[in-house]
Order: C-alpha cells, then structure tokens, then sequence
C-alpha cells in the first residue's frame, strides 16, 4: 500500500524527507517564494521561486529510492512545499 505526505516549509524551517518517510518511493519539493536550499547524496542546490524538483523511482522493481539524504531548508522569507509518496 502507498501513503502519501506532506510539509509546509516556512522561513528557515527544514525537514530530512527518508527519515520522515520511510520507504520513500517519491519526492517533490516545490519553491513558492524566494528560495530553498536542497541537499542529497550528491550535494546541494539552491532552488528559487517557481520551480519544483522531483524525484522517484525508475522501474517497476524498484522498490524505493537509494537517498540516505534528501534535506530541504528554506531561506528566510520564503516558502516551500515538500510532498512525498512512500510504502506503508
């Protein structure tokens, strides 16, 4: 069975999503305004307003993503939504 969350990013709040999320198979942070910074296993990205980032699984048998880190912080003054799909 797949659940589903979610978490508003308010002004320097942060959240690590496969803590949160165990078996994550989806994630997607979307940047409402003025920018975030997003962290995995192959570094860090600053992602301004307007734009949403995803990630998921490839194949059928893939059963859940690899990321030990995927870590989102929203600067100061901004906002941001982090959505996600996960085996339950």
């Amino acid at each position: 069975m797949v659940a589903t969350g979610a978490q508003r990013l308010g002004a320097s709040d942060s959240v690590d999503v496969p803590p949160v999320a165990p078996g994550l198979q989806s994630a997607t942070v979307t940047v409402v305004a003025g920018e975030a910074t997003v962290t995995t296993d192959d570094g860090a990205v600053q992602v301004p307003a307007g734009v949403s980032l995803t990630w998921s699984v490839a194949k059928d048998s893939d059963a859940t993503l690899t990321l030990s880190t995927l870590q989102v912080e929203a600067a100061p003054s901004s906002d941001a939504l982090v959505t996600w799909t996960r085996l339950s």
